[in-house]
């Protein structure tokens, strides 16, 4: 009688710890919302999203790290009456988090590529068609968002990714349900699930981030597609579309589902059945054949075989961390990718404990053995098909690794082994409180481009795109000079210097071109990136600005006799250099 009053009067007592931390994890939320208030709207380039608002971090990252220990709290006393009130404010405080361009008034987040979107989308409104696009999915989704409600399309760049990753979150709770029926690592699942693994995949709008983004959703469906026919039917659309949406994550799925039936044949010694990976194929075929892609594949696989490659793509990603030390190399890599590198040992180490359990006996962990062989499936072909794009950077293959859509599930099986068998309650609670959040913290802190993590924030103005419209609208030149301006330039400040040119060697820029040429630079922004000490020595901040430029040579091409200013909007400038035959 004794033992059942103490448990009850505990049970209260965790009940009501759990009430209070939402309440002030909510009042966080409320008092971080109200502090960006002083800093918006933002018409200028900033630096640093993160400075630009620092109490407002603060808060919003205290109110999730709050919400984590109440998951984990419901999940230890078994007690989930706030579970969904819990996940839901998490959910917010990450759309939040992840709609900061938005909110703080940026016209795009990004470098090339969400202006290139934006284009693709605009295009399609305007034409009807999508002429030769590789990733239509992403570019008629804007453009039915734009004829749906007549927003400006740029909105939807900056919301489709935080939309994506709600999906990502509630799609891999609801997976791992299916996968392991049990409550207890549900709860600590979907504290899992906030971890921004992708990194600016969530902020940025890309084809293969969106993609990666859905694939929880997918598995999900296939899971469930043995137990009623809609499930399947929803699973087909999804294999029609995703080709379409990204080849990589298309050539995953099709590696992905092939050792799914082999590994239930393995299990169950059944019969194997090839249909979804039939069509999935077939679809991947049709993408490769469609937009000309199919002539260049052959040729391509052509020149490797036979040893005509002349040039490596994106070599040139490299050669932006050549000049950094070893140690500043692996700093800077825990800072953008350590969430995802704590959580990729403890999945491996997952997978070993649940080869261990199901040698024992411990049948019902079938599900988790077929996703645990999906895991491994989707690393081997993801990274064998990312070599086929060169010798690129090592951070570009950690931000988009599709196999992150398996992690959390693996993870949280661990992390419930310890609450499940841990003797000592207090330890388990602290060491699953503290492998969550801080690789929640650190992937907070690398979603976007700060000094942080020596680099500016890809933060393009409106200014950026006025400048850009204008330039389109009324420039008759077929060349353009850009500098400090993020767009892709068919000639940059490098050509000028690979030229020798400076101001103490030449009268006037215009002696490097016998023509008359646009030149478009963000004067501001380049002074504003080199007067700051964490990254003036950089060299990750191209195109945001030109380490090797100095602060005289910018201030004295506004007085070259030989270039004319043609607009200004005070974050960019466009003059005319007048060449020699011009």
């Amino acid at each position: 009688m004794t033992e059942r009053v103490f448990l009850n009067k505990n049970r209260f007592f965790d009940k009501n710890i759990i009430k209070v931390l939402l309440l002030i994890s909510s009042i966080l939320t409320i008092f971080a919302l109200l502090s960006l208030e002083s800093t918006l709207p933002v018409t200028n380039y900033e630096i640093s999203i993160y400075s630009a608002a620092p109490l407002f971090w603060f808060l919003i990252i205290l109110s999730n790290l709050i919400l984590i220990s109440c998951m984990i709290l419901q999940a230890q006393n078994e007690n989930y009456n706030y579970f969904w009130l819990s996940f839901s404010l998490l959910l917010l405080n990450n759309f939040i988090i992840l709609s900061q361009p938005l909110m703080r008034g940026y016209f795009a987040y990004g470098s090339t590529d969400p202006w290139n979107h934006f284009q693709s989308a605009i295009a399609i409104t305007e034409s009807g068609n999508m002429g030769d696009d590789y990733y239509p999915i992403t570019h008629i989704l804007l453009a039915e968002l734009n004829q749906l409600t007549s927003l400006n399309v740029e909105i939807f760049t900056k919301f489709l990714p935080a939309y994506f990753s709600m999906i990502y979150m509630v799609f891999t709770y609801f997976l791992g349900k299916e996968v392991f029926k049990n409550k207890r690592y549900a709860v600590i699942l979907a504290a899992v699930s906030s971890t921004f693994l992708l990194t600016y995949y969530h902020v940025v709008i890309y084809p293969q981030g969106l993609s990666i983004l859905i694939l929880p959703l997918f598995f999900y469906l296939f899971f469930k597609s043995d137990q009623s026919i809609s499930y399947n039917i929803l699973i087909v659309l999804l294999l029609f579309l995703m080709p379409f949406f990204h080849p990589f994550v298309e050539i995953t799925l099709i590696g992905c589902l092939i050792a799914a039936e082999i590994i239930r044949y393995v299990l169950d010694k059944g019969s194997i059945s090839i249909n979804k990976s039939m069509v999935s194929i077939v679809m991947f075929f049709a993408w490769w054949s469609s937009f000309a892609v199919f002539a260049n594949g052959i040729k391509k696989i052509n020149s490797w075989l036979f040893g005509e490659v002349s040039s490596v793509p994106r070599t040139n990603e490299l050669s932006f961390t050549h000049s950094m030390s070893l140690l500043d190399t692996m700093l800077l890599f825990l800072k953008c990718y350590g969430s995802q590198l704590i959580y990729m040992s403890i999945a491996l180490i997952a997978i070993i404990l649940i080869l261990w359990k199901y040698k024992k006996g411990d049948k019902y962990l079938n599900k988790m053995i077929i996703l645990s062989g999906l895991f491994i499936t989707s690393l081997v072909t993801y990274f064998m098909t990312f070599l086929t794009q060169g010798n690129t950077s090592i951070g570009r293959l950690l931000g988009s690794n599709i196999a992150v859509w398996a992690i959390p599930v693996l993870v949280s099986f661990l992390l419930f082994l310890i609450l499940k068998n841990f003797n000592k309650k207090k330890l388990a609670f602290l060491i699953i409180f503290i492998i969550i959040s801080s690789s929640f913290t650190v992937s907070v802190l690398g979603i976007y481009r700060s000094p942080w993590i020596d680099q500016p924030n890809w933060h393009f103005t409106y200014s950026d795109a006025s400048a850009i419209t204008w330039k389109t609208n009324y420039d008759t030149y077929t060349k353009t000079l850009y500098l400090a301006v993020p767009v892709n330039g068919k000639i940059n400040f490098d050509n000028i210097k690979g030229k020798g040119f400076n101001y103490y060697n030449h009268t006037s820029l215009a002696e490097l071109f016998p023509e008359n040429i646009i030149f478009l630079c963000g004067k501001s922004r380049q002074n504003m990136i080199m007067d700051n000490a964490n990254l003036n020595q950089s060299s990750l901040i191209k195109p945001w600005a030109d380490p090797d430029l100095k602060e005289d040579t910018i201030n004295k091409i506004g007085i070259d006799p030989y270039i004319i200013t043609i607009y200004s909007n005070g974050e960019d400038d466009i003059y005319l250099i007048e060449g020699a035959n011009g």
